[in-house]
Formats: C-alpha cells, structure tokens, sequence
C-alpha cells in the first residue's frame, strides 16, 4: 500500500471512453481498407491489361481497343460499299476513342486516390502494430504494478520497474491516440480525393457520350 498510494496504481491501467470509441472506429477502417484497396488495385489492373490482338497483329490491346480494331477490321472487309461494313468502322473507331479517354481516367485516379488509398493502408498496418505494442506494454505495466501494491514492505527496485514500464505504456498509449486522431482528421483529405475519383470519371462518360453521339 506504500507504493501503491504514492504511484496511483490501486488499479489496473483502463484506457479513457475518448480512446475507446476512436479505437472501435479505427478498427473498423483496418477491417475494411484490406478490400479497398485489393479492389482499387484489380480495377486499375484489370483495365489496364493489355493482350494480344485477336486480329493477329503482336500489338498489344486493352479490351476495348482490341473490340475497337477488330470491328474496324471487320468493317473494312465489307467493302467501302457496305453500310455494314462503314458502320461497323466508325462504330469501331468510336471505341478506339472511348479507350483513349478511358486510358486518361484510369491514369487521373492513380494519383492521388489509388496511392492515398495504399498509404492509408500503410497507416492503418502501422496503427494495428502500435496496438499490439500498448497491448504488450499495458500487460506489463500492470504486472510490475501488481508486484509493486502487493509488496508488504519497501522494494525501491519494484518501484523503479514498474515507473519504466508506466512510462513506455503511456508513450505507446500517446502514439496510438496520436495516430487514431491523425486518421481521424486525414478524412477530410480522402474526402477530397474521392471527389477527384468522381469528377474524372463523370469526364470519363461525358466523353464516351460525346464520342456515341458523333456516330
């Protein structure tokens, strides 16, 4: 009891309710961000991809240029007298163009969305490493401070453990509050890169609209 009243470890460390809710909140975005960013990254990969024309040419295509020079392709097989065949071309025309534009927005949302997105991911690993830290440190902070109210006479070396270990939880306590808060107030820049996403893909349509009408 000596110590015990002199360091204020009559009981064990609880961390505060403003703590508490940051961290419910943050564990949900650690939760989640895994499948954000994997589908951001396989959108990106996926419209990107490039194979070989089914057309035989050694070019490689995306989807939609490979549809847009095989139906050029095709078109011009018919003849300059088929409204098939010229159809068919300026259709094919059309999607080459599309996957221009499409090229544009797929480059516009790299940066800043995609890579914001894989830092906040980054963040949030380092938030789940500091929370297993403060997990450890708390356990041992609460250990020494055990040994420390259960003395029954003075053990200056006790009290000077479980001090070091107060200290070390408390700063790790610091760091991950600091971080919740950081993730907290970095929303507002997210934000403003989802908008950005928005913006240049409503472009995106508007352009592919434009494009369908010249037809």
């Amino acid at each position: 009891q000596w110590t015990g009243e002199k360091m204020g470890m009559n009981e064990k460390t609880k961390e505060s309710d403003e703590f508490t809710a940051l961290q419910e909140v943050t564990d949900a975005k650690k939760g989640a961000i895994e499948g954000l960013e994997s589908a951001v990254i396989l959108y990106i990969a996926q419209t990107e991809k490039k194979k070989g024309s089914t057309e035989g040419s050694k070019t490689k295509l995306t989807p939609i240029e490979n549809l847009g020079a095989s139906m050029v392709s095709f078109g011009n097989s018919l003849g300059d007298r088929s409204l098939l065949g010229q159809s068919m071309v300026k259709m094919g025309e059309c999607q080459e163009k599309i996957a221009r534009s499409l090229e544009e927005f797929i480059h516009e949302i790299k940066d800043p969305f995609a890579r914001n997105i894989n830092e906040l991911k980054r963040q949030l690993d380092e938030y789940h490493h500091l929370k297993k830290k403060i997990k450890s440190r708390r356990l041992d902070y609460d250990s020494k401070a055990t040994r420390v109210r259960s003395s029954k006479k003075e053990k200056p070396e006790l009290e000077e453990e479980a001090l070091a270990a107060q200290i070390k939880y408390e700063d790790t306590y610091d760091d991950v509050l600091n971080r919740m808060i950081q993730l907290e107030d970095d929303e507002d820049m997210y934000l403003e890169d989802l908008s950005s996403f928005f913006q240049s893909e409503l472009a995106y349509h508007r352009k592919a609209v434009a494009t369908l009408e010249e037809i």
